[in-house]
């Protein structure tokens, strides 16, 4: 089995899973090499407003035993289960049409000639999605994806104390 079909069978069973749970498969990765191959899971709430540390922890639990249940690896592996972060990945049609509005950094397989994608999301259905690249519309399909992030950004505020 390759990493992909892994990948693709481990995300399956967890997603079954995850509702009972009330929470949200956002990403899943197999990275590093194959005698110490790392498994990390992203998880959210459904409503998508967020995870504690306290609440990974507990899912950790049942993530942990439902990965160790399919044995992916002959040998051991780690497994991290962490929030999506603020550079959140997307990688399903809903994920895109919860976003419109936002920036994202995408990476394709050398659409129009080119692979990195950076714009505001401006439409998405369960079909295509469009940025705003360079003031004009692309379109692309989810299969043109090869990585969809949303574009971090941190904002600071200001800071309005007294100062001496």
């Amino acid at each position: 089995m390759t990493n992909q079909e892994l990948r693709e069978n481990i995300l399956a069973q967890l997603e079954g899973e995850a509702v009972n749970h009330d929470l949200d498969i956002v990403e899943l990765e197999i990275v590093g090499a194959s005698k110490a191959p790392i498994i990390r899971v992203y998880i959210d709430k459904l409503d998508g407003e967020g995870i504690s540390i306290d609440e990974l922890v507990v899912q950790n639990k049942w993530i942990s035993e439902l990965i160790e249940a399919i044995d992916p690896f002959a040998a051991s592996y780690e497994l991290e289960v962490s929030s999506p972060g603020i550079d959140r990945p997307l990688r399903r049609p809903q994920d895109f049409i919860k976003r419109v509005g936002e920036d994202v950094d995408l990476q394709t397989n050398n659409y129009e000639g080119r692979k990195k994608w950076s714009g505001k999301l401006i439409e998405a259905n369960d079909e295509t999605f469009s940025l705003e690249v360079d003031k004009k519309k692309e379109t692309f399909s989810y299969a043109d994806i090869k990585k969809a992030r949303l574009k971090a950004k941190i904002d600071f505020g200001t800071s309005k104390g007294k100062g001496k």
